[in-house]
């Protein structure tokens, strides 16, 4: 072999090596623990024919070992009202280990559990195996079996991490058009708080409280704890509320703006102790916001649409733009139009 052939060989093993190098420093399946995979079409059970579009799968950890990681995370079926992949149940957890090949950009994990069908306890053991895309956001030709079998894609799902709903633990919410349907009263003039936002797995786990002040006189602090799923862009929130008499279990649920400045189709409702329900929107920033459209609605060419917005104190009129950059560029709409809290696009 000449000088020249044996150059060109060492160069050809450096750049593979380079190659395989760069996959092993990008790929990161846990994704610092920020972030989780969503299920996609098409996803469904080979044996059963159900759907699986919406699961999600979580890895919890990513350990070098030799030419490959070892991995660990889980499942969460969540049914909706469907049989899901553990029929009889309506939420449940597939804790898994196995091994990620980032040369081959494979996937192979199996779990091993005992799950309650309709009360009985059932081993339960299942393989999954995919591949993974260059860029290491997509899982692709998934299978899995065990005593069912099945397709399976994912996605990663970047975690909406700008949303703060404590507003660096500054802020104060307001509440607006709040009122219970049982007792009639309003509660406008009552306020949210949110002390701490933690991150925990696929969602953010919330802390706070709220500040009632009744029409007919005094007032009340009802402490909360819950959710804010920064993907569905919803929260969700219970308290342990004590009355005299009484002690009411609340929930609550609403919608939140991509801002992070408004909250809206909240409800309410006592689901131990008590009977109250009731509706309830409240906002951070009194400035103009935008209420529909509310976000990820898909709006056909050529067809009518109505915008739709809130605004606090006198405002005559208002300007309408959009992006289609995220924000770095604006095409207007209404250089300036009656704030009527609605129009016709």
């Amino acid at each position: 072999m000449s000088t020249r052939q044996s150059s060109r060989l060492i160069c050809l093993v450096l750049v593979v090596l380079t190659a395989a190098s760069t996959a092993f420093g990008q790929i990161d399946l846990t994704k610092g623990g920020s972030g989780y995979w969503r299920w996609h079409k098409p996803s469904y059970g080979s044996s059963s024919g159900y759907d699986y579009d919406g699961l999600v799968m979580f890895f919890t950890s990513q350990t070098l070992n030799g030419d490959v990681y070892d991995i660990e995370g889980y499942v969460h079926f969540v049914s909706n009202g469907s049989p899901g992949h553990h029929s009889g149940e309506s939420n449940s957890f597939e804790y898994f280990t196995g091994v990620f090949d980032p040369i081959q950009l494979t996937i192979q994990v199996n779990t091993y559990y005992i799950v309650n069908i309709f009360g009985n306890p059932i081993e339960k053991s299942y393989t999954y195996e995919a591949k993974i895309n260059a860029t290491g956001d997509q899982l692709y030709d998934g299978t899995w079996w065990g005593d069912s079998t099945g397709i399976w894609n994912a996605k990663y799902v970047q975690p909406n991490s700008n949303i703060d709903l404590t507003h660096n633990a500054t802020g104060i919410w307001e509440l607006r058009e709040s009122y219970s349907y049982t007792s009639g009263n309003t509660y406008n003039t009552s306020s949210l708080n949110f002390t701490s936002q933690t991150v925990n797995g696929e969602v953010f786990d919330l802390v706070g409280y709220f500040d009632w002040i009744y029409p007919g006189g005094g007032s009340d602090r009802e402490y909360f704890t819950g959710t804010f799923d920064p993907n569905q862009m919803k929260i969700a929130l219970q308290s342990d509320y004590w009355v005299p008499a009484s002690s009411w279990v609340m929930v609550y649920e609403a919608r939140v703006n991509h801002a992070g400045t408004f909250l809206t189709d909240g409800s309410w409702e006592s689901i131990a102790g008590g009977n109250s329900f009731g509706v309830w929107k409240s906002i951070y920033d009194p400035s103009p916001w935008l209420e529909t459209p509310y976000g990820g609605e898909v709006i056909i060419a050529e067809s009518d649409y109505m915008i739709t917005w809130q605004t606090e104190g006198t405002i005559s009129n208002v300007k309408l733009e959009y992006s289609i950059n995220n924000g770095s560029d604006w095409v207007v709409i209404e250089a300036s139009t009656a704030n009527t809290d609605s129009y016709e696009w």
